[in-house]
């Protein structure tokens, strides 16, 4: 895995939070769709062939979305202040 996927970090956290919320239930969406799409192919073809046409367009779904993905700094590539500033801001 990727350096950089390993956490929000770099982003503000009303961002962080919009972001998990949207994706979450998007997600939700999606996947309240499969019983329906699964069962339609299913009376149709199979059930083991109807899982066999699933389960590529998940791999292909996840796979286009991780090229997505925006490449964010690592950790420890973000900018900190020097040690010499205070964590507050006020002078020494």
């Amino acid at each position: 895995m990727r350096e950089d996927l390993r956490g929000p970090a770099p982003y503000p956290t009303r961002v962080r939070s919009l972001g998990s919320g949207l994706c979450f239930n998007v997600g939700r969406g999606i996947a309240a769709s499969a019983p329906f799409v699964l069962g339609t192919l299913a009376a149709s073809h199979g059930l083991a062939t109807s899982i066999g046409l699933c389960v590529p367009g998940f791999l292909l779904a996840g796979l286009v979305l991780l090229l997505l993905l925006p490449d964010v700094p690592a950790a420890d590539e973000v900018s900190r202040p020097p040690a010499s500033v205070p964590r507050n801001g006020s002078p020494a």
